[in-house]
């Protein structure tokens, strides 16, 4: 017989459990399949968590479609010069300016360069690009200190979540139009940025310090993290800018006290223009919204000085290692969890606790200020719990089927149930543990069996025998009996196994139960019997013994094959009752108890006392009563 492995490789599964669902959630994530879910979910934990940048010390003048049927496009080196003039007049902190302008455009080319010769605080945009060819230069009158690139960058879903300090490459360097904005405002303030000679190099902006972005850090499974890259909390919202159009600036209807002290960008938001970029929002399109992109270098100087005044943290994106290392520890844990043979219910329960932990745990981490990929820990959770729950429901199949053929399914489904409930208790290595108890033992044999089977031809005894064995031990189930085993033209049934009883009156009622079935078999042999008359079939009687006492069960056998019995003087007297020669009353059903049985059920029954036997190594002899009928 199969043996039951109960609680022996629950470790060996797990572990194989959490490597397969760790490999089924890392690979998607290195190749970078999950990366879009990563960034949605560190979005949302973002907005949950975090407030947008402050605004506090901008303003921004935006290009409006009006502004450019008013003041004509490519707006001229004159228009830009009185721009910058009545800008500075109110003697801004910093001027940025988010135009392309490597060429002169007439009139006022002269004027526009004398401005940005002696300039002292305008910044002027240009495009690094990924090739010397498509850079795009600042005006040629400005010192290169003055330029900052407008070059940003974007996600798989088109959305920026990273700002960059500076591109280089080769003998080419460029800081970001954002970064030269808030390093000069850090600067006027009295603080000195710098970068660390290590490797790789950290930015140091008053009390923070800032790591770039390596390709596998946070969400990312392998980006261009080109320069010196930061993460930067788009996903928070955006900013509140104070803004006026062009044409309310040129004409002279802005409070001076709007721009005084404050860093001013210029830039367009016209649809016709298309310089906008996604941001991550909640309220947008496929959760993003599109800004001008002169307002995203605006939100990129504002975070930089935000992290300098320690208004806010710094985003730290977690390092791929450790997303790995974490993804490998819960799979392991949840795999443990699912393989450890408790109740599914309370399989779910843990893993819930743990999946509520781990949210916990990640809402947590958005809080101070660090992400990484929450998608592939809670696939490698999600797939391990699947797993080892698949591999609880089909151990418990194979075991329930193997656990029944131990008694040959000839059990009622209560006592399968209980017997089932309480399995780790009663079953190790696919066979009872030897155990002490109470019980009542129940033996039938067929009266006068080897002379009707003799007068039968073998196609008609079998099934005579088989037609009353099958009906009788159908009585022995429906009174909570269990079939220990055949024996020929006899049964031996248990009231009372193997499940131990727990108190003194259910050990009384598994012997009332063992006498009623006896009954029960009256009639059941009646009906039988008018059966086997009308096929010219023998009549059949059978005798009973029941007996109640302390007994043994265990299984006997060998490792190839096993069976479920009973040992001990109480079964030995069941079967001395039952095989006890007297007088032939005439009924079909001859029922023998023993003694303790009697002082358990007998007054339930009427009954009568038929003498004592004497068992082998007994002294005293044992009393005999017969059941007559119900009391």
């Amino acid at each position: 017989m199969p043996r039951i492995r109960i609680a022996t490789s629950d470790l060996a599964a797990a572990a194989v459990v959490a490597l397969a669902a760790f490999a089924a959630a890392e690979l998607p994530r290195a190749a970078g399949a999950l990366e879009r879910i990563d960034l949605a979910f560190d979005d949302i934990m973002l907005a949950s968590t975090r407030p947008p940048t402050s605004a506090e010390g901008f303003l921004v003048i935006l290009e409006r479609e009006e502004d450019l049927a008013k003041w004509g496009f490519p707006l001229t080196d004159d228009t830009l010069a009185t721009l910058l003039e009545k800008v500075a007049a109110a003697e801004p902190l910093a001027i940025g300016i988010d135009k392309y302008r490597d060429r002169p455009v007439s009139p006022g080319s002269e004027r526009l360069a004398n401005i940005l010769a002696k300039n002292d605080r305008i910044y002027w945009v240009a495009k690094f690009g990924t090739d010397p060819r498509e850079a795009v230069d600042a005006p040629a009158a400005l010192a290169k200190r003055f330029v900052g690139c407008g070059d940003l960058v974007d996600d798989r879903d088109g959305a920026v979540r990273r700002a960059l300090v500076y591109l280089d490459k080769d003998d080419r360097v460029c800081y970001s139009l954002g970064f030269q904005l808030a390093r000069h405002v850090a600067r006027a303030g009295g603080q000195n940025w710098s970068f660390t000679t290590s490797e790789p190099p950290r930015l140091v902006a008053g009390a923070a310090r800032m790591r770039p972005v390596d390709p596998r850090d946070g969400p990312y499974a392998s980006i261009d993290a080109a320069g010196f890259q930061v993460a930067i909390p788009t996903a928070a919202g955006m900013p509140r800018f104070d803004t006026a159009s062009f044409d309310e600036v040129m004409q002279g209807r802005v409070d001076p006290a709007r721009i005084r002290g404050r860093v001013v960008l210029f830039g367009s938001e016209a649809a016709s223009l298309r310089d906008f970029f996604a941001i991550p929002s909640s309220h947008g399109t496929e959760g993003l919204r599109t800004v001008a992109g002169v307002q995203v270098h605006a939100l990129i100087a504002a975070y930089f000085l935000d992290v300098a005044r320690q208004r806010s943290d710094p985003l730290l994106l977690l390092p791929g290692a450790a997303t790995t290392i974490v993804t490998a520890m819960l799979a392991l844990l949840m795999a443990v969890i699912a393989c450890s043979r408790r109740s599914t219910g309370r399989v779910f329960i843990y893993g819930a606790a743990v999946i509520g932990f781990y949210v916990l745990g990640a809402f947590a981490l958005a809080a101070g200020s660090i992400l990484f990929a929450p998608a592939a820990p809670a696939a490698a959770m999600a797939l391990a719990l699947a797993a080892g729950t698949a591999r609880h429901a089909w151990l418990e199949s194979r075991e329930r089927a193997e656990l029944m053929d131990i008694f040959s399914r000839h059990v009622s489904t209560e006592v399968a149930d209980a017997l089932w409930g309480n399995r780790a208790a009663l079953i190790a290595q696919g066979a009872f543990v030897p155990r002490p108890i109470v019980a009542t033992v129940l033996f039938l044999d067929i009266r006068g069996f080897t002379t009707a089977f003799e007068q039968l031809a073998a196609e008609q005894a079998v099934p005579w025998l088989n037609r009353g064995l099958a009906a009788m031990t159908e009585s022995v189930m429906r009174h909570q009996g269990v079939v220990a085993r055949f024996i020929g033209d006899s049964i031996m049934a248990v009231f009372g196994a193997p499940v131990p009883r727990a108190s003194d009156e259910q050990v009384a009622e598994d012997a009332c139960n063992a006498v009623r079935a006896a009954l029960e078999l009256r009639a059941v042999l009646a009906g039988l019997n008018e059966e086997f008359s009308a096929r010219s079939l023998p009549r059949m009687r059978i005798r009973v013994g029941i007996n109640t006492g302390n007994m043994t069960q265990c299984s006997v056998g060998t490792q190839r094959r096993m069976e479920f019995t009973l040992l001990g003087d109480a079964v030995n007297t069941a079967s001395r009752l039952e095989s006890y020669a007297m007088e032939d009353d005439g009924n079909d059903v001859r029922i023998l108890i023993g003694e303790r049985t009697m002082e358990l059920a007998g007054a339930q029954f009427q009954t009568r006392p038929v003498g004592s036997i004497l068992l082998k190594g007994k002294g005293v002899p044992v009393k005999l009563f017969q059941v007559v009928g119900a009391s």
